[in-house]
């Protein structure tokens, strides 16, 4: 099974990219590539681009590479449970995204839950690890960008309520964010 890594750093910052491929190889992934949102050291004046633009690169690249698979994305600063790889697997098929990552400071929930739609803005859900079946992620690409550039959770969930497609989240979380900057 096939992942994409992205990974948004600033410039300076710290290299997580190591640490997350073993991780991810550990829980029996492997990866097709890793999208950059610049610069890289080929372009180090390239465009920044921001979480959001990068997820979108992302699962597009998965969509290229295997039409008819799911997209499976991470963040390039967590740490993955050996187990991580099954549990992948068994989604792959199902309809929807999944969260594989929940903010601890975050509501706690029994399992796989889908979020009620409502009239809060989402703020309880990270992005540290997505996975969504093929034509979600088509669907996902054949829609208007998403407005911001941040808070990449958030808007996905706000996508998934207007596209009536089911968002669920994983209590306890089965990826720990190793980074700076987590889900506020």
């Amino acid at each position: 099974m096939f992942a994409t890594i992205m990974t948004c750093r600033r410039p300076g910052g710290v290299n997580y990219l190591p640490e997350t491929r073993d991780s991810l190889t550990r829980a029996g992934l492997r990866f097709c590539s890793v999208v950059t949102d610049g610069p890289t050291e080929h372009d180090p004046d390239g465009v920044r681009l921001g979480i959001v633009p990068t997820f979108r690169r992302a699962v597009m690249d998965c969509h290229r590479r295997n039409k008819s698979g799911p997209a499976i994305v991470f963040q390039d600063d967590i740490d993955a449970p050996p187990e991580l790889g099954e549990i992948v697997h068994g989604l792959t098929c199902r309809f929807g995204v999944y969260s594989l990552f929940l903010s601890p400071n975050r509501m706690a929930r029994p399992r796989w839950t889908e979020i009620p739609k409502s009239d809060e803005y989402p703020l309880n859900v990270g992005a540290c690890g997505i996975v969504m079946d093929a034509a979600t992620a088509r669907q996902f690409l054949d829609s208007p960008p998403f407005p911001r550039v941040d808070r990449l959770g958030s808007q996905l969930v706000q996508w998934c309520w207007r596209e009536s497609i089911p968002f669920f989240v994983h209590s306890p979380s089965l990826l720990r964010h190793t980074g700076e900057v987590s889900a506020k």
